[in-house]
């Protein structure tokens, strides 16, 4: 997968702000954030889950998301198994099978994060979304395989 997934990822700390990691999701156009703890990924924050924290929120007196650490807003993730590590060496048949995998099991993948050895210690050295699933079907040449299935 690497290099054609290689990309700086940009991640959060539990002790960051809700607000600096959406700010972050906005400027970069990305919905999912890999979020550190002791330097290991500890969670991947997504949208879906700052939109649930923030319902949650509505019916109280103002909430500040610049006050909100991420931590607490990680407890409105709807399922905290929605990302898996691959190996940098792993290939795109590899990816597509977790994606696979995860939906056989009725569950969204949100995020494939490419490390090294595909421990959640290691450095990330990309990570692969739902977004970027068209782009592995091409490349796996799938892609009028993909179009003739819907």
């Amino acid at each position: 997968m690497i290099p054609k997934f290689q990309m700086p990822v940009r991640t959060r700390n539990m002790d960051d702000s809700v607000g600096q990691a959406v700010v972050d999701m906005r400027d970069g156009s990305f919905s999912q954030l890999p979020i550190m703890a002791n330097g290991a990924v500890a969670a991947v924050l997504t949208a879906e889950t700052v939109a649930r924290w923030l319902a949650s929120e509505v019916e109280n007196e103002f909430v500040s998301p610049w006050d909100t650490k991420i931590e607490s807003v990680l407890g409105h993730t709807e399922d905290l198994d929605h990302y898996c590590f691959l190996r940098r060496d792993s290939n795109l048949l590899d990816a597509l099978s977790k994606f696979e995998a995860y939906a056989a099991l009725g569950k969204k993948l949100d995020a494939i994060l490419i490390t090294d050895k595909g421990k959640t210690n290691q450095g990330l050295l990309g990570i692969l979304t739902l977004y970027d699933l068209p782009a592995v079907l091409a490349e796996l040449g799938l892609k009028k395989l993909s179009a003739t299935r819907r």
